[in-house]
């Protein structure tokens, strides 16, 4: 296809898409971007043997989603399939103060922007330079008008990349990934249905998490990210007699100090460091004020991982919440002592407790922590929802402080590395080394393979790296976790899809400055991205 055509296609769907509002759970927008995909395609079929529309629910979606899916068949025959994932749903354009109302008009914000004082120096550039602000454009309406106008040309027999391509757009993937969990089924069942064999999926991501300079990298492997928490339970008591209980916030302090940037939490692959673990979140654990010390308070990090061992990292939190505990009660009953006061009573000594030992007690004792999940309210924030089901578990125990429970909070993105030793990793890897010393010849840019994509993304999902035994580390100590984060492990195995990102290139994603380079984006990727399919299917076993 001419150039100058597919940039205009490519740019008239990029403000369609924009210009649904399609917040991440919120509203109708994913639904209504799913729509507008689904009648595109629709559209398609008439004149298209080789392409097939899907429509599925999402399994425990609280709003109500769904999906389209296409499925487009070489017309050589094979089983050999690429699948194209992009998510259709934004985060919220608060950020954009009294420009609010052009967030979803690409058009006019840019336009509006060139009377902007307050635009920072690099923004304003890049705004002379002819990109393009607005909500989504970087992330990832591009990358989702890219793969639709690819899975158009596909269809309409004007380009072949020698390989069965899915495409797979998903909701959710800026809040709980609901979406992408959902979609493991739907690959597993239709790859059962259709013959069809996964051999690698292509993310369109931005590129710039994780870029340096003006080289571009070519991600083969996601990030994990992991929320481990401690929740401590003290003793209430009247604040003018604070030797009567244990205040549970200076308890979780103590252990936000000790695990705060924590040398030993921190990964490293190859060249590329993850930071240190973290927190994110310490509360008090009450509805109203009150002059009584806080009898329960929790603290949650983030970890991000490219690690698979999930075991060693609880227990090695768990420890470290140990010596947290019993420091803390120490240092306490010291200072009173100093003082004069009465000596704190501490009945049965500090404990800690994996989530999974209290809800497997207070199963005992009647609780259903399934039935506890599905009593809250689904539009209540995730993990609100997951320290409410513990905290009902710890109501029916009593259990006797000093104490705390350690578990993880949702989300849990497994990290998806590339393994060499396996032969689709193995085969996907030599494919891109080769693409980008290839690319960086012809191109103006520099491309270099990086082992993970530096933020969270649903490519998480594709299987293969986590170990069973780790996953129900996870998933075991996560309070309602198969009601309110199910994940289908068996799928996930079961598909263990070789993952690469290929992005679209901008600036200042989830900011009011976000912006894409039209140039690059829609002027070089989706050639890029033709040659990388057709790399793909040229290397794998099309029989």
């Amino acid at each position: 296809m001419e150039s100058s055509t597919r940039i205009g296609r490519l740019r008239s769907r990029l403000l369609s898409l924009c210009s649904i509002p399609s917040r991440s759970a919120w509203g109708e927008g994913e639904s209504q971007v799913m729509d507008f995909i689904g009648r595109t395609l629709d559209g398609l079929c008439g004149s298209s043997r080789g392409l097939k529309v899907f429509r599925y629910p999402l399994p425990l979606d609280p709003f109500g989603r769904h999906h389209v899916a296409a499925l487009w068949r070489h017309p050589g025959g094979g089983r050999a399939t690429v699948v194209l994932v992009a998510h259709v749903d934004v985060v919220d354009e608060r950020d954009y103060g009294s420009l609010s109302h052009l967030a979803f008009d690409p058009v006019g914000l840019t336009e509006a922007l060139k009377g902007c004082e307050h635009l920072p120096k690099e923004a304003r550039r890049d705004l002379e330079r002819g990109y393009l602000f607005g909500r989504g454009t970087l992330d990832v309406k591009a990358g989702l008008a890219i793969e639709m106008v690819l899975m158009e040309e596909l269809a309409m027999g004007t380009v072949d990349v020698g390989v069965n391509v899915l495409f797979l757009p998903v909701v959710d993937e800026e809040r709980d990934s609901v979406g992408m969990r959902g979609a493991v089924g739907f690959m597993r069942d239709l790859a059962e249905a259709e013959g069809l064999d996964y051999v690698a999926c292509v993310n369109t991501e931005p590129s710039e998490l994780g870029s340096s300079g003006e080289d571009l990298p070519i991600f083969i492997g996601s990030v994990g990210k992991l929320m481990p928490f401690a929740l401590l339970v003290g003793k209430g008591a009247h604040v003018g007699e604070p030797w009567q209980g244990l205040n549970a916030a200076y308890l979780a302090s103590r252990v936000v100090s000790s695990l705060e940037g924590v040398s030993w939490s921190a990964e490293s692959l190859g060249d590329q460091k993850l930071p240190p673990m973290t927190c994110i979140g310490l509360e008090i654990l009450r509805d109203s004020y009150s002059v009584t010390l806080p009898d329960m308070a929790m603290a949650y990090f983030n970890k991000l991982t490219v690690s698979s061992d999930h075991r060693s990292l609880l227990d090695r939190f768990k420890a470290e919440v140990m010596i947290s505990l019993k420091e803390a009660v120490g240092h306490i009953a010291h200072e009173f002592r100093l003082l004069g006061l009465p000596e704190i009573h501490v009945a049965k000594g500090s404990r800690v407790f994996e989530v999974r030992e209290v809800i497997r007690l207070a199963q005992s004792m009647g609780f259903d922590p399934n039935g506890a999940a599905s009593r809250l309210d689904p539009r209540e924030d995730t993990r609100g929802q997951s320290v409410r089901v513990l905290l009902e578990a710890l109501r029916v125990l009593r259990l006797e402080p000093p104490l705390a429970v350690v578990g993880f909070l949702p989300p849990y993105y497994p990290p998806k590395l590339n393994r060499g030793c396996v032969e689709k990793d193995a085969r996907l890897r030599k494919e891109m080394e080769r693409l980008a010393s290839l690319w960086s010849r012809e191109e103006a840019i520099r491309y270099r393979v990086e082992e993970v994509f530096g933020g969270i993304t649903d490519l998480s999902f594709l299987g293969g790296f986590v170990g069973e035994e780790d996953f129900a580390a996870v998933m075991d100590n996560m309070p309602g976790g198969s009601h309110l984060y199910p994940m289908d492990y068996q799928a996930m195995a079961c598909l263990d899809v070789p993952v690469v990102n290929l992005g679209v290139k901008g600036r200042d994603a989830h900011k009011w400055t976000e912006r894409l380079d039209l140039a690059y984006s829609f002027g070089v990727l989706p050639d890029l991205m033709i040659q990388t399919l057709r790399a793909l299917g040229g290397s794998a076993d099309l029989s």
